[in-house]
Formats: C-alpha cells, structure tokens, sequence
C-alpha cells in the first residue's frame, strides 16, 4: 500500500565556534545557511515541523526562529552569526515561523515545538533522480539564541595518549543534562581559536563520555551522511587531522554541533 505521509530528520550544523559562552545569535542573525534535504519523489507539499531544541547549560528555553526553503543553494543567506544578506532571488519555496507559543512545557533540559505548515512550503517537481527530490533549508534567529553547554575540560586532555576514546576529566554541567547517545560532539580550544572533532556519543554519565570508534556512519537530511565514526581507536585520535591527534586545552568547552533538529512532515499527492 502507498504512504500518504513520510517525516524527514534534518540536523542543520552549529559551529562550536559559535556556540561559544558570550556568542549570541541576535534577532535577524543566520542560524544556519541551506542545509541540503533529500525527500521522496512524490511528495508534494509540507505540513508540518516538529523543532528539537536544546538548551542553554542544561536549561530548556523557548525561543523563536524562520525556517526558510529554497530550490536551490545558490545564493547563500549570508554568514553564521552575522545579519542575514539573501540577495533577491526565485529559487525560495517559501518559510515557517517557530514562535514561543508553538512550543511545549514540560522537558527541563530541552524543547520540542510543533508547527502545522498546510500548504505553504510546496515541493517542486524537478527530480534529481526518479526516486528523490533535493531542497533546501536555512535558518534565521527572531530572538536571541545561545546553545552553550557549559560542560569543560577540567584539565588539558592528551588524545594521543589515550587507552579509550573516553574523556574522563570533564566538569561543568552534568553532562547528562546537555548530551546524548547519538550526539556528535566538537569541543573549542579557546587559546588556539580552533575546534576540535571529538566524535559521536556512544555510551555517557554525567562526567563522562565514550566515542563510536566502529567505523559506523550516521545519516540524516534524507540519507545524507551526517558523520562518520572512526574504525578504530588509533583512527580516532587524528581525526582532526592526517597525524594530529584532537587535544583539548584545559576549559576547553565542548558542544553539540547539531543543538536543533528539524521533523519535517510531508504529505504525498502521487
């Protein structure tokens, strides 16, 4: 039997860089540039948005954004953290307005807010295969965001020298109340002005957090590949790098470079 309807993951990514304590997305500044989305062929109009937003070291807030959908990825919204600068174009699907009142009130650490679209976002019909059509999605800030964790090294931390790919000495916020399995992690060296690619969470407590290192890629945007894991421990330590293992400085903060995901909710017409 056919599907009337489909939902699509997509996790638009979030810097540490400006993710960073102090660093805050003002009103009108870009969240995210044209995040690309892959979607079925078929489908023809978005109903609806259901926003994973998490919080600020560890407490949930609830603050509004404009989800905007374009054809193309051409002409850039402009720079992350920056005024939007969209020059005037007709590649634009149309856009959706997460407000305070879409979201719930009931998670302590991070939110969840439901938006119905109707028929104001409609997918075009230009295929790229005959199985999936690509959009694209971008993000812009109508209040101010910050997705600081507040979780730290609480000592420089050696990578190379490691036995596990475990970060042990880690303090701030428990770690718990700003993290995840699943959740790919960098951290922001603040001396060196340089992030680092810690990994995807395997396995977490509130001080401590372990690796993938299988070689397991993740997906998200409709089958993109989002990240993927090290194969092995040796593997996960250059990362960042041929030969250069990802050491963290002493404070170093660490994030989720993915701190909202987007459910997009589609309706099919054939």
């Amino acid at each position: 039997m056919k599907p009337t309807y489909t939902y699509i993951d997509v996790k638009p990514t979030m810097p540490a860089a400006r993710q960073v304590a102090g660093l805050i997305y003002f009103q009108q500044d870009l969240m995210f540039d044209w995040t690309e989305v892959r979607i079925p062929a078929g489908v023809g109009r978005l109903i609806g948005i259901t926003a994973l937003m998490r919080g600020m070291a560890g407490n949930a807030f609830r603050r509004e954004f404009d989800i905007y959908f374009s054809e193309s990825n051409t002409f850039s919204l402009g720079t992350n953290n920056a005024a939007v600068d969209l020059q005037p174009n007709n590649d634009l699907l149309g856009a959706a307005n997460v407000t305070s009142g879409h979201y719930m009130n009931g998670l302590n650490h991070m939110e969840v807010a439901n938006v119905k679209t109707s028929a104001r976002v409609t997918v075009p019909s230009t295929q790229i295969t005959r199985n999936e059509h690509r959009i694209y999605v971008g993000g812009v800030s109508q209040n101010w965001h910050t997705f600081h964790t507040a979780a730290q090294a609480d000592a420089a931390i050696d990578v190379s020298g490691l036995s596990a790919p475990t970060f042990t000495t880690l303090d701030g916020t428990d770690l718990t109340s700003v993290f995840g399995p699943g959740d790919i992690v960098h951290a922001y060296n603040n001396v060196a002005a340089a992030s680092v690619i810690c990994g995807e969470i395997e396995s977490m407590d509130a001080n401590n957090l372990t690796f993938r290192t299988d070689g397991a890629i993740q997906y998200s945007n409709g089958g993109l590949p989002l990240y993927t894991a090290p194969d092995g421990l040796a593997a996960w330590k250059i990362q960042n790098g041929a030969g250069a293992a990802g050491d963290l400085e002493n404070n170093a903060p660490l994030f989720n470079i993915h701190p909202i995901t987007l459910k997009l909710s589609f309706a099919y017409t054939d």
